[in-house]
């Protein structure tokens, strides 16, 4: 521990606390959100008055800052979780349930939903009590099965529906990985396994992002067909979900290229900065508009809006809202601060996802993001542009797979390989060009020439990640979670973390 000692001096703690103060409020913001996680259920008014006071002094306190964030880590944890539902309904009942969620194919011919329960049946009265104020409305997960006969067919979000089934209750657990965690975190305390399905109300799509979404998959089904051509092209290009079937899902997280097939963070920068980049190569030729710096700005805000754009017409899934929400911060905080220094930029934009989504880490999507982003920055460092693109993909391989071994206790091999040769292609052929594509079907290009040559090329590829699937030893699925493994490789990026910060310590002639 004497290198600890060494490296982590009052000195250096003290000009970390100035350039980057953003990791501090992170880590205490997140310890009081684990703090109040684990204090699920009890909220009593003193304690709340009790935490209130604390704040209201520390913020007068620069010496004890750190505990006015704790306090506010806990408060946003208790805004955000303040309608869980623990009481007990026996039996079979129905529920007057309003969908909030995207239906999603798990299993075959049985899909998932989250719903917001609105009333609760009740046999004296022979109709639904409506949940008050006092008693509000509650969040819960339901299965139903998904056949022509069964109504949920027909449903979507935004529908009312009246159900029946088993309710139980979502039993607590203190592993931050459990999947019972994960459905507390998202203010659901109930499970339902949904035998009968009403729909009383469809929604009306207003939303002009729907309307285009919508737009969007029935010109591409109309030039390729109801299959997994268009279904693969969809998924890639703006991350529509259940196109696929699960056989190829399945050879596409084998080879650890799964996200491919969604609106991620990857995604919505790749749009960004293509936009951005394009925009500085086209003033290239008007060299008296490429002098003035006020433009690099009127850039930043078209490729943003772009990126919002592309995130609404994805379908405002969360992973792609939290991607658009991530790119605006980093955006704003690149932009306005002095240094211009991504790894701030990262801490910012990590607060900020934080108090809006509490516990955010937890959901695998912003783990994998945020791994990425910290092995972005590690190999960041390396002047040599081949080399540092090697160490970049390197370190990213090794962050990245130690949250899908944490969650998903599965690793892959081969998907280094993969994302540093062609899935940087792929993924700029379907963003871009299956963008490009999509505009020009709308325009110029009826027949959809160019949709067909982006869906040939996005064909070839399956073709050629299913023959990849099937070679012995890409991947391995542990029956437990691989402790010894991860701690490893945990310690790995430790000490390049370490080396990182000898680097900023002769940086600073500390």
């Amino acid at each position: 521990m004497s290198f600890l000692k060494d490296v982590l001096t009052k000195r250096f703690i003290t000009r970390v606390k100035k350039n980057y103060p953003s990791l501090f409020f992170c880590i205490f913001l997140i310890l009081g959100q684990f703090i109040a996680f684990n204090l699920i259920g009890y909220k009593s008014s003193y304690f709340i008055i009790i935490l209130t006071i604390i704040l209201f002094f520390c913020s007068f306190i620069k010496k004890y800052y750190f505990i006015s964030f704790f306090i506010i880590g806990m408060f946003s944890f208790y805004i955000n979780n303040g309608n869980l539902n623990f009481n007990t309904y026996n039996d079979e009942s129905s529920y007057l349930i309003k969908i909030v969620s995207n239906i999603q194919n798990k299993v075959s011919n049985r899909v998932t939903f989250d719903a917001k329960v609105l009333g609760v049946w009740e046999e004296k009265r022979k109709s639904f009590k409506e949940l008050s104020f006092k008693k509000q409305s509650f969040l819960m997960h339901c299965s139903a099965l998904y056949l022509p006969w069964k109504n949920i067919v027909n449903a979507n979000k935004g529908d009312v529906l009246i159900i029946k089934g088993k309710v139980k209750n979502v039993d607590f657990s203190y592993n931050p990985f459990s999947y019972e965690s994960y459905l507390l975190r998202k203010n659901i305390s109930k499970t339902c396994k949904v035998k009968f399905v009403k729909v009383i109300e469809h929604k009306n799509i207003k939303s002009y992002a729907n309307i285009i979404n919508k737009k969007i998959k029935d010109h591409v089904i109309e030039v390729l067909g109801d299959n997994e051509s268009s279904g693969l092209f969809l998924s890639t290009t703006i991350g529509t979900r259940n196109v696929l079937s699960s056989s190829v899902e399945d050879k596409f997280k084998k080879v650890g290229l799964t996200h491919l097939l969604v609106v991620s963070g990857y995604q919505v920068c790749l749009v960004y900065f293509t936009i951005f980049f394009l925009l500085k190569f086209i003033t290239k030729f008007f060299v008296k508009l490429y002098y003035y710096f006020f433009l690099q700005y009127v850039y930043k805000f078209i490729a943003l809006s772009f990126s919002i754009f592309y995130v609404l017409i994805s379908g405002c899934d969360s992973s792609s809202i939290r991607a658009g929400i991530a790119i605006i911060i980093i955006n704003i905080a690149s932009t306005f601060e002095k240094g211009n220094s991504f790894l701030n930029s990262i801490f910012l934009s990590f607060f900020i996802m934080h108090l809006l989504f509490p516990l955010c880490l937890l959901d695998p999507g912003v783990a994998l993001s945020y791994g990425a982003l910290l092995g972005i920055w590690l190999g960041s460092f390396e002047k040599n542009k081949i080399k540092c693109f090697l160490l970049i993909s390197f370190y990213t391989y090794i962050t990245t797979s130690i949250i899908t071994l944490i969650w998903f206790k599965q690793i892959s091999f081969i998907s280094f390989l993969l994302n540093i040769t062609i899935a940087p292609l792929i993924s700029w052929i379907s963003c871009n060009l299956g963008f490009l594509g999509i505009f020009l079907n709308f325009t110029i290009d009826k027949s959809g020439i160019f949709i067909k040559l982006v869906s040939y090329i996005l064909d070839e590829f399956k073709s050629f990640v299913i023959n990849v699937s099937y070679l012995n030893y890409i991947s391995h699925v542990f029956e437990v979670t691989p402790i010894a493994l991860i701690l490893l490789m945990l310690f790995f990026i430790f000490m390049i973390i370490i080396k990182r910060i000898k680097y900023y310590i002769a940086f600073w002639n500390l």
